[in-house]
């Protein structure tokens, strides 16, 4: 079977903020951050690793800044993170209920654009993702379905299956790299929904 030629996937400029109002209890926020560089079809799945790693010790439950803005009652747990890498496109989506969507998707876009200087990003947090994604992998093998619908998850190159390999290898410093790669040159995005 020959392969078909694709066309060039072509980037459609964003618009950086939008809202809209909604019947819903509380405000919703999503900010999306948009890569434009390249991945490798052998790297998508540890390039969707590193960033997971990367944004957990950020804005995950783990992270100084998850548990302060808990705490306060500025987020709740409906923080939930959504990662998509392919060859042709990468992103990363973190979406949430807030009463204060304004002020929050302006701290985190700021500390997405300085996450190099993130004081949640160290060896130590990264050993504390880590080991909770090995054991939610191993988890997860006790799950038929799972296995099912994880299997043609990327077509080319690692699999779910080489997570354990891939997680011992992993560095702080490849973590800090899939970090520019996505973020420097990237697109940065929110959309709030006000109650109506």
């Amino acid at each position: 079977v020959q392969d078909v030629a694709r066309e060039k996937f072509v980037l459609q400029a964003v618009k950086q903020t939008d809202s809209m109002r909604m019947e819903v209890s509380s405000p919703k926020l999503a900010i999306g951050i948009r890569g434009k560089r390249e991945v490798s079809e052998a790297d998508c799945y540890r390039h969707h690793i590193l960033l997971k790693l990367l944004f957990a010790m950020m804005f995950g439950w783990t992270s100084d800044r998850f548990q302060k803005l808990y705490e306060s009652g500025k987020i709740d747990a409906s923080l939930s993170l959504e990662i998509e890498v392919t060859s042709r496109f990468h992103f990363v989506m973190l979406t949430m209920d807030t009463k204060e969507p304004v002020a929050l998707s302006h701290q985190f876009r700021k500390a997405i654009r300085n996450f190099t200087k993130d004081l949640d990003i160290t060896e130590d947090h990264l050993d504390i993702i880590k080991r909770e994604m090995f054991g939610e992998f191993f988890s997860s093998m006790n799950s038929l379905e799972f296995i099912a619908t994880q299997y043609d998850a990327f077509e080319h190159g690692e699999t779910i299956f080489d997570l354990p390999k891939i997680l011992q290898e992993i560095t702080l410093e490849d973590v800090l790299e899939a970090g520019h790669h996505l973020i420097d040159e990237g697109d940065i995005v929110d959309f709030t929904i006000f109650p109506s």
